[in-house]
């Protein structure tokens, strides 16, 4: 397939919302890709992998959020298992959703960090729809549900035959 579009961006911690790529397709495809990926799923910041302690450096500002937001839902402090549970059990959370000439096409919300939505006239990846017509206007909608990290980067690629 070739390269049709390519976009990067970067993301901050606490990023909620979402992005959008209204784009033309001036011709009529047989085939369309369109790929996600991004880093920094999981926290990265490790102090000591070996030690039983609570291995991630966080902010000041994001061990306070944490641990605020643990003590309203569960009416008490998190201690230092609590905090290792909570650090393991959060994530990046990113989907990817796409319309061409504003009938569904497709949405992926699989785990990890690639998210691709693959789309012909007679097949479909999981999530999505086979399409008959694929010209027109394409908007891409990036689903951001939940950043843990500043400069969480990603790159958007579109190709098609």
């Amino acid at each position: 397939m070739n390269q049709l579009y390519s976009f990067k961006g970067t993301l901050n911690s606490g990023y909620v919302g979402n992005i959008i790529y209204n784009l033309h397709l001036d011709q009529d495809l047989t085939k369309l890709s369109i790929l996600l990926i991004y880093d920094k799923e999981y926290i990265t910041h490790i102090v000591n992998p070996d030690s039983s302690e609570n291995n991630h450096k966080l902010s000041p500002d994001m061990e306070h959020g944490i641990s605020k937001a643990y003590e309203r839902h569960y009416g008490k402090p998190a201690d230092c298992h609590n905090m290792e549970e909570l650090l393991n059990s959060m994530k990046t959370e990113i989907q990817l959703a796409a319309f061409i000439d504003g009938q569904f096409a497709g949405n992926i919300h699989m785990p990890g960090t690639e998210k691709e939505i693959l789309i012909s006239h007679e097949e479909a990846s999981f999530g999505c729809l086979p399409c008959e017509r694929i010209s027109g206007m394409l908007k891409i909608v990036i689903n951001v549900f939940s950043v843990l990290e500043d400069h969480t980067s990603y790159t958007l690629e579109i190709c098609g035959e």
